[in-house]
């Protein structure tokens, strides 16, 4: 089996190239404890992601409202790619992940129909 020696710096040994590396993880609090209808901070992720993951964390049973997870080309015009039902999905104090499979360079959450019972943190996580 052959090896194959990599410097520190990336450069591999009798080449000019260096190895490929994974874009870096990007992170964003799209909405912090929220309860009203409103649009939530965009993550720019300045590139079209391979992996994009919301994470929704409840401060307690949500009774009611709408969030929405959007995506958006251009950071104007959004796309709503996953409608969650807050009493559906957060039954309790809890944190559920929402993975999404249609990329975009910009992601956010939104709340569309007022949050009761609690509020909800939403955080957006791409790479």
């Amino acid at each position: 089996m052959a090896e194959m020696v990599v410097r520190i710096d990336g450069v591999v040994p009798g080449t000019t190239g260096t190895l490929p590396v994974a874009p870096p993880l990007k992170s964003v609090v799209s909405l912090t404890a929220a309860t009203a209808v409103s649009n939530g901070t965009a993550l720019s992720v300045g590139y079209v992601p391979s992996a994009c993951t919301f994470v929704g964390t409840s401060s307690a049973t949500l009774t009611a409202g709408t969030i929405l997870l959007q995506g958006s080309i251009d950071n104007v015009n959004w796309i709503t790619l996953t409608t969650i039902t807050a009493a559906t999905d957060f039954t309790a104090a809890m944190a559920k992940s929402y993975a999404i499979t249609t990329f975009f360079p910009y992601y956010r959450a939104a709340i569309s129909v007022l949050i009761t019972g609690g509020n909800i943190t939403m955080t957006v996580v791409a790479s």
